[in-house]
C-alpha cells in the first residue's frame, strides 16, 4: 500500500514506524509545489492520502489517483476534502475526531482566563516597568473570576463536553446551543443546559465556538449575531476562523462591545491586514495551536496507520465522515 502524505515531513516521519507496518507499505512524503498535477505525478499509484487538516484534496486530485481508497485528515477538520467527489469514487474519508478534545479544551480555558485577567496587557506593562500602574488600573476597572461567568458553548461535541468538565470546578453556569440537540444524559453529566441560539447570545458572559466549518456555520458570528451578544461578553474561538466575520469581530472589539480569545483566524496563513490584528488588547491571540500538542499527533498518526492497515485488509476504517461507508 502506498501512502501519499501531504503533511510536514518532519512531523509525519517522527510518527512513522515501518517496523510495525506490513512490509509492502510505502510512505511517500510530498514536499513540492501545491498544484495537483505535481502531487499526482509524485505518487500516481497512491492508495491513501494522509493530509494536514488545512491541505486541499479536491475532485481533480482524486481523478489523477486511480487507486485511491482512503483520505484521512490529520486533524478534526475535513472541510477542504471534497467528500462528495470521494463518495462518487467510493473513497473513504476519515478524520481524527476526538483525538484532540482534551488539548483544545485546555486551550479554550486558557484563553478564557487570559482574557478575563488581561494577561497579555499585564505582561507588557510589567516588562515596561509599569507594574504598580497596571495593578492599580486593573483593580479600579475590575477583574472577573471565571466562576462568576455564564459560559455558552456553540456546538456540543467532544471538545465542548471536555471543556465543560474542566470548567465544572470553577463553578460556572453553563449553557449550549447545538444541532443536533444533546441528550438529557449528556447535558446532566456535564452540568450544562440547552438553550436557543438567541438566548445564548443574549445571556452568556463567555461564548465558546465548537462547530465545524460548513455552509451553515460559515460567518455564523456575523454583525447580526455579534450585535445580540451581551455587552462586554467574551467570544472564544478555538474552532475555525471562517465561523466569524473578521471585519465584524474587529469592529466590535475596537468599539468595546466585546472581548475575544482567538486561536484561529481567516484566512490562514494569517495576513498582516487581518482587521482583528489591530484590535489591541481587546483580543488575545494564539497561533492555532489548540489541537497540536505532541500527544495529539501521537494519537492521530497511530489512528491513521491503523485505518490504512484496515483498508488494506478490506475492512472498514474508523471515523468515516463521508457518505461512502463500504456498502453499495
Amino acid at each position: 500500500m502506498k501512502i501519499l502524505a501531504l503533511i510536514n515531513e518532519e512531523r509525519v516521519r517522527a510518527h512513522y514506524k515501518p517496523e510495525e507496518l506490513p512490509a509492502d507499505f510505502e510512505l511517500c512524503v510530498y514536499t513540492g509545489p501545491g498544484d495537483n498535477a505535481s502531487i499526482a505525478a509524485f505518487c500516481p499509484d497512491a492508495d491513501a492520502i494522509f493530509c494536514d487538516a488545512v491541505a486541499k484534496v479536491d475532485a481533480d486530485l482524486m481523478s489523477k489517483l486511480p487507486k485511491l481508497k482512503l483520505i484521512e485528515s490529520e486533524g478534526v477538520a475535513f472541510n477542504l476534502i471534497d467528500t462528495e467527489a470521494a463518495d462518487e469514487r467510493k473513497i473513504f474519508v476519515c478524520n481524527a475526531a476526538g483525538v484532540n478534545s482534551k488539548s483544545v479544551a485546555e486551550q479554550t480555558v486558557l484563553l478564557m482566563l487570559a482574557v478575563l485577567r488581561r494577561l497579555c496587557e499585564g505582561d507588557d506593562e510589567v516588562r515596561a516597568g509599569r507594574q504598580i500602574n497596571a495593578k492599580t488600573q486593573f483593580i479600579n476597572e475590575g477583574l472577573t473570576e471565571l466562576g462568576d461567568c455564564r459560559v455558552g458553548f456553540v456546538g456540543f461535541g467532544a471538545i465542548s463536553k471536555c471543556t465543560a468538565r474542566l470548567l465544572k470546578p470553577f463553578g460556572c453556569r453553563m449553557s449550549t446551543y447545538s444541532v443536533p440537540e444533546p441528550t438529557e444524559e449528556e447535558l446532566s453529566e456535564c452540568g450544562v443546559e440547552s438553550v436557543s441560539f438567541d438566548e445564548l447570545l443574549g445571556v452568556c458572559d463567555i461564548i465558546s465556538i465548537h462547530v465545524p466549518v460548513n455552509r451553515f456555520t460559515e460567518n455564523m458570528f456575523n454583525r447580526e449575531a455579534i450585535a445580540k451578544m451581551k455587552p462586554g461578553a467574551i467570544l472564544i474561538n478555538t474552532s475555525r476562523g471562517e465561523i466569524t466575520d473578521q471585519e465584524a469581530l474587529a469592529e466590535a472589539i475596537k468599539a468595546g462591545k466585546l472581548r475575544a480569545g482567538i486561536d484561529t483566524l481567516s484566512p490562514e496563513p494569517v495576513t498582516k491586514d487581518n482587521p482583528v490584528l489591530s484590535a489591541g488588547y481587546g483580543v488575545t491571540l494564539s497561533p492555532h495551536i489548540a489541537g497540536v500538542t505532541s500527544g495529539v499527533f501521537v494519537r492521530s498518526h497511530k489512528w491513521f496507520w491503523e485505518n490504512a492497515m484496515a483498508v488494506s485488509r478490506g475492512e472498514l476504517p474508523k471515523n468515516i465522515v463521508g457518505r461512502w461507508k463500504g456498502e453499495e
